[in-house]
């Protein structure tokens, strides 16, 4: 008796249990709710994109959008350009550069997946505004050239009006490839999410950006052995994988863009290696495949006398003066900057 009271009782009350009313389905609540619901995304997205162009969590995307920012608010022309990846971003020292060969100079380098392919639009985007420079310096690491343009890098350029046509490869210009970039570039929620996710659940860990002076160069004060050690095997793997080196369409389309604006406006362009950790160049494969490069490059510039290939061994630096394996310390740039100020210098064809 007792259990069929307490069942009589739990049945009482879960009948005094507040229900929810169903209301009749109909198609204009459906609309409605499927309004709601979007306008809602489209308000968290916009949100969510805005706080990321204020308060960015991605390094890479950063660097890309202060960098054209730079070029963007040039008030005056400069005498030097430095065009490139996160090698010559943290590797050239623009007063130091200036010291050396004279002149006025912007350091415009981004990041290694933005492909040379940034650097011909930079460029075109300054000869557009300001003319003819003085001299242009290319600086990218080895591994860069073999890489093709992905989507999310070619949303962070902002081209406008003719420059979407005239400087995009034509297989980034096809529907699919403008339906990515426009999602990549104006729907943060999904072409962010795996930034989003970790700033949010590794916030605790997460440090200040690095600062960045007026001229664009990035200093980097702390060593970091330990990284130098993890990329050096990924790098040693790369080459031991890659016995042939093949330049990216990409990359040539950039080098042919460049070598035009060249021989059109007449100045030099001057083709630079990296730093990188010396024990690299112990390595017999490594070698071989960095030779490679250098060989195409060197190729692709013998088509113009405006372009000019500097020393295609690159200068070295051991582990307690680099933050990556091409990637130098604030003391280490200063040297290295002098260095390719006088590989440039003995170039002499500084006009």
């Amino acid at each position: 008796m007792p259990e069929k009271k307490f069942q009589a009782d739990i049945f009482d009350i879960v009948a005094r249990l507040p229900k929810e009313q169903l209301h009749e389905v109909k198609t204009e609540r459906i609309v409605k709710s499927i309004i709601f619901t979007l306008l809602l995304l489209c308000v968290i997205n916009f949100s969510v994109g805005q706080f990321l162009s204020t308060h960015p969590v991605n390094f890479g995307y950063w660097v890309i959008q202060e960098k054209w920012k730079l070029l963007n608010d040039l008030d005056e022309p400069v005498d030097w350009l430095i065009l490139g990846d996160s090698s010559c971003n943290l590797g050239i020292n623009p007063t130091v550069f200036s010291e050396k060969l004279g002149g006025s100079v912007l350091n415009l380098c981004t990041v290694g997946d933005s492909t040379a392919l940034d650097d011909a639009w930079m460029l075109q985007r300054y000869i557009h505004r300001f003319g003819t420079p003085k001299g242009v310096v290319v600086i990218h690491a080895y591994d860069i050239w073999n890489r093709p343009l992905e989507h999310s890098m070619l949303a962070r350029a902002p081209l406008v009006g003719d420059e979407k046509v005239d400087l995009v490869p034509a297989h980034l210009q096809t529907l699919s490839s403008r339906w990515m970039m426009m999602i990549d570039r104006n729907v943060p929620l999904y072409s962010q999410n795996v930034t989003i996710s970790n700033s949010i659940q590794y916030a605790w860990r997460q440090s200040p950006l690095p600062s960045l002076t007026k001229l664009g160069f990035m200093p980097w004060e702390q060593a970091s052995p330990h990284t130098v050690h993890v990329e050096y095997e990924q790098h040693i793997s790369f080459v031991a994988a890659h016995e042939q080196f093949e330049m990216s369409e990409d990359n040539r389309s950039a080098l042919n863009r460049i070598r035009l604006l060249a021989d059109q406006n007449q100045f030099p362009v001057f083709f630079a290696n990296s730093p990188i950790f010396a024990d690299l160049m112990e390595d017999s494969n490594f070698i071989h495949y960095y030779h490679q490069v250098w060989t195409d490059l060197t190729e692709c510039a013998s088509n113009s006398e405006h372009l000019h290939i500097l020393s295609d061994e690159p200068v070295t630096y051991p582990i307690d003066q680099l933050a990556g394996v091409d990637h130098v310390i604030a003391g280490a740039a200063d040297d290295y900057t002098q260095q390719i100020a006088q590989q440039i210098d003995r170039a002499n064809t500084i006009p």
